[in-house]
């Protein structure tokens, strides 16, 4: 499974479109960052003020009007699609964690030494151009992806680490158009991420605990295996790119196809239960 991701922004309007990079006491670890793993340059953190405030909500408003090209779940041998996540100004009432997410917003929390503090720096777009990442996960690993934008069967392992050194996975409510996650290592390190071209950012969180796994098509029923080959046909979906299927925590079955034509084509998602039949989603599941 793979998934397009990158460093999240805040959404309260003191963090609006920003974000932090903090060790265990909350110091702002930016230049340690930039001095001891090599990054490139950005401004320390601060908060905007109050005529920064009106100027982000401009751009984003702006940004409401601009398509938004929502991608889905593809396999390791497949593109993932790059979108534009236009975020509004939220309530600060709404946070779970203001502390996180309206007063400041770190989207790393490490201390030296900590597994956090070796995710690659191209997660954060504002300091890489012409580069895309995507989250990939399998049954063992967990890896960053690195591609160009029109080359994504050209990635490259940016970084890697076992499913087990991640605690916990977890969709964060308080985000803009699409969910953001937070991924907590055993080390109490942890980043936030936000998957920007995907609606489904429960699947992916699924996939990180292990609640979901991908699974061969001769585990699915021949109800299940006639349902997608009326779908592919109905849909036109893509031949040379096979179907991935995930059982969901449910029990259901996810299928992620894709139309013919374009750079991979449109997703067609399909879920069902045993029988084939089309079913909903049940809590949890995406």
């Amino acid at each position: 499974m793979r998934w397009p991701v990158e460093f999240a922004t805040g959404v309260a309007p003191l963090v609006e479109g920003r974000r932090s990079f903090r060790g265990a006491d909350r110091r702002d670890i930016e230049r340690e960052l930039q001095a001891e793993e090599d990054w490139p340059g950005q401004p320390e953190f601060a908060v905007l003020d109050t005529g920064e405030q009106r100027g982000q909500r401009a751009v984003n408003g702006l940004l409401r009007w601009v398509p938004t090209v929502v991608g889905a779940i593809v396999n390791l041998g497949g593109p993932s699609g790059v979108g534009s996540d236009p975020r509004e100004p939220r309530d600060p009432s709404e946070s779970r964690e203001p502390e996180n997410e309206v007063e400041d917003f770190p989207v790393m929390w490490a201390e030296r030494g900590t597994l956090a503090r070796t995710v690659p720096w191209e997660l954060d777009p504002d300091r890489v151009e012409h580069l895309a990442t995507d989250l990939a996960v399998t049954d063992r690993t967990v890896y960053v992806l690195g591609y160009g934008p029109k080359s994504p069967d050209a990635a490259e392992v940016l970084w890697s680490t076992p499913r087990s050194t991640v605690t916990t996975a977890e969709v964060m409510p308080y985000s803009g158009a699409y969910p953001d996650l937070r991924l907590t290592f055993a080390d109490g390190s942890w980043i936030r991420l936000n998957a920007k071209a995907t609606s489904q950012t429960q699947l992916l969180v699924n996939a990180v605990n292990g609640t979901s796994r991908v699974i061969p098509e001769a585990d699915l029923t021949e109800a299940q295996r006639a349902q997608v080959t009326e779908t592919a046909r109905r849909f036109k979906a893509d031949s040379s790119r096979p179907p991935v299927f995930t059982r969901l925590p449910s029990g259901l079955v996810h299928a992620e196809l894709r139309r013919a034509g374009g750079k991979g084509g449109s997703p067609i998602s399909l879920c069902m239960d045993v029988d084939g039949a089309p079913a909903a989603p049940r809590p949890g599941d995406m």
